[in-house]
Parts: structure tokens; sequence; C-alpha cells
């Protein structure tokens, strides 16, 4: 292959020395020849078009440097803000923040996005939309602009500073208009959260022992705490069966990334279903979370590090060559006998690994085998937690 290198080296007389090093870019990248900055009207070598075919160049907002919280945007109340998030050679995932204070004790922030471009149809637009707390930590609430709508969140946390951050899914420039302002909430029944309905965290404002920080009694198809659903039960792990489902998990955010796997099973109003799940040698904790037929009640999330991977030495079906999970979850059917939807995933963070991993599901006293559910391979939650 050498003579073909001398050749394209040596075999360019009709033009200056830069052309001549555009051309062999094109010939050894596949890369525009025209990718300069001086819009020639010479013809593309692969292509034969006469302008430069490259992109505009992604302008930075006013707003830069503004991705993380040393560097937020101080936002007023209320606002509209016009920015864009431009493709970094440094950021794996360009972010803008802004910081944001409501005051009164019965506001809300809302928070909107639109497409610039598309005339606020979001057509193009794809971002991840966050509001956290004072520290960028706590996450009280996502939603994700993926082309089928504009993305409007709000969060009911009280007096205090909180992030609005938005951060690019798309590869090329995502150009938006953020709306931020307060709207004024309920707290019907005083205990003092205020009511989901007007962005508040309290999932039943019309009685006082549901809310936030209450006891959730597991499996009794009451969401307590307002968590997403009622508790997974924790219990024994008992024979559940020799045909394993089994699948890969990846490492991530399980509230905003694509790290979870989707099975369903089928259940009559009122069966018992017991889950079990083991990651073998990964270290990351399993999570998972219930979906019943009709997407109405969340079971909440199960806490992997005592109920269903363990890595405990057993004997018990099918995990018998080594560590096995201890205990398993359970939950009551309340809608059947239609499809239960099973979302696993593991918990991110240093002691993640990409890790395969087997699941058995008892309904009532039978063994079942599940079947993944359409685009449930390392798929994000459908619903925003």
């Amino acid at each position: 292959m050498s003579w073909l290198v001398m050749a394209a080296v040596g075999g360019c007389p009709w033009v200056g020395s830069d052309e001549h090093r555009a051309r062999q870019d094109t010939l050894f990248t596949m890369a525009d020849a025209d990718a300069d900055v001086d819009a020639d009207a010479d013809a593309d070598v692969l292509t034969g078009t006469t302008a430069d075919t490259s992109p505009p160049p992604c302008v930075e907002d006013a707003f830069e440097p503004n991705d993380d919280l040393a560097t937020a945007t101080e936002a007023m109340l209320p606002s509209t803000l016009q920015g864009i998030l431009c493709p970094s050679p440094v950021l794996d995932t360009p972010t803008d923040v802004f910081r944001v204070t409501t005051e009164g004790a019965t506001q809300t922030l809302q928070v909107a996005v639109q497409d610039v471009e598309k005339g606020g149809s979001c057509a193009d637009l794809q971002l991840l939309a966050r509001v956290t707390g004072p520290d960028l930590d706590a996450l009280y609430t996502h939603v994700v602009s993926d082309g089928s709508s504009c993305p409007t969140l709000t969060t009911g946390r009280g007096p205090g500073v909180h992030h609005v951050v938005l951060t690019a899914l798309g590869d090329g420039p995502q150009p938006y208009r953020l709306a931020l302002q307060e709207q004024t909430c309920v707290d019907a029944d005083k205990d003092g959260w205020l009511d989901a309905a007007c962005g508040g965290e309290d999932c039943n404002d019309a009685e006082m022992t549901i809310g936030p920080g209450s006891t959730d009694v597991a499996a009794d198809g009451l969401d307590a705490d307002c968590d997403g659903g009622d508790e997974l039960a924790d219990s024994p792990l008992v024979e559940m069966g020799d045909t394993p489902v089994i699948g890969e998990l990846d490492c991530g955010d399980p509230r905003t990334d694509d790290v979870w796997d989707g099975w369903e099973v089928f259940a009559d109003v009122g069966q018992l279903v017991q889950i079990a799940v083991d990651n073998g040698k990964g270290q990351a904790d399993l999570v998972a979370h219930v979906v019943d037929a009709d997407g109405s009640s969340h079971f909440g999330w199960a806490d992997g590090s005592g109920q269903l991977d363990d890595d405990a030495p057993c004997s018990t079906t099918p995990w018998t060559k080594g560590g096995c999970p201890a205990r398993s979850v359970v939950t009551n059917a309340t809608s059947g006998p239609n499809a239960l939807t099973i979302w696993v995933s593991q918990k991110g963070g240093s002691g993640c690994i990409p890790s395969g991993y087997e699941m058995t599901v008892r309904v009532g006293s039978e063994s079942v085998v599940p079947t993944l559910v359409i685009g449930g391979n390392d798929a994000r939650l459908p619903w925003p937690r």
C-alpha cells in the first residue's frame, strides 16, 4: 500500500499547500475537504460540491461557564432565559446550571423548556431537565425532552435554594428557552407537605398520615410515604424454580440513565408475586420497581443490600454454584389478570460494574418465566422518579 500513499501525497500539483493538506486529510479520515474557514468554492474531493459542507460552529451562550455548582448562573423569578448546549471536547455531557431561590412557604417552582429553533415544538430538542437541591445531589424531579414534547416540571420544597440543571443528550447543539416561575400551592391536610397536584410532594393531601417521611407498610397497597408506590416486602427466599431469565445490567444513575431491564408476568388480583434476582459477582446493590397492569400502582424501590442480592453461599435452585440472594421481594397484584412489569437495575457508583444477572419469579405457588418487555432492554424508567 506504500505506492498508494505516495501517489496521494505527491499527485496534487494544481492546488496550494493548504488545499493539498486538506485533500490528504479527506482521503485518510473521510473528513470534508472544505472544512476550513475561508469558505472557498473549490470542489470537494469526495462529494464534488463547491460550497463548504461543514456545520456552522456552535457559539456558547452568555451564561458560560455555568457547568457546575461553583459556576451556576443566578436566575430571578420569574424569568425567561435563552441558551444553547454546545458539544464539548472536555465535558462528556454538556450541562448548564441555574440557581433559583424560592421564598414563599406555599410557592412551588415551575420549569418549562422549549426548543428555540422549532417554534417551541421541541421536535429536535434532546436534553434532560432536573431540579436539585442546594448541593446538586438531591434530585427533586426530572424529565427528558426526547423530541416528542416540551418538558414542564414543578417541585414544591418550600423556601430555599434550588438548581435547575440542563444536560444535553443529543450529539449536536441543543438551543433552548428556559422559563422559570413560581406558582402558589396548598397544604390542605396541614401536614407540612404541599399537594402533589400543584407541584408539591404530598400524594394524598386529604390525609395527614400520608406524606413524605411517613411509615409505609410494605405490600399493603398504599403509598404512605409518597415515594412513588407501596414498598416491596422483604421475604425469606423459598424454592423459586429452575428456569431463571438471564440478562445484563450496565452501570449509571437508575433515576435518569438507560440502565433498566423490564420483564412482564401475569397475575390475578391478590396473587402474591415473589421476585429474586442475583447479579453474580457484581458488587452493586440491585434495585427493583414493579408496576401494576394499569400503570397507576407503583410498588417503589427495593434496597438490594438486604433483599435482592446478599451474595450469600447457598444451595438454593438455580443458584447452586456460588453466591445467591438470601432474600427476595414480594408484592400483591392489585389489578389482574393483566401483566405486571418488573423493572430491574443496579445502583451506580464506585462499586458498580456491568454484570450479568439471573431472575426467578413465583406467582402464587407456581414458578413462572417472565418475558422481556418490548423496548425494555437497557431502557430508562418510563415515568419520572
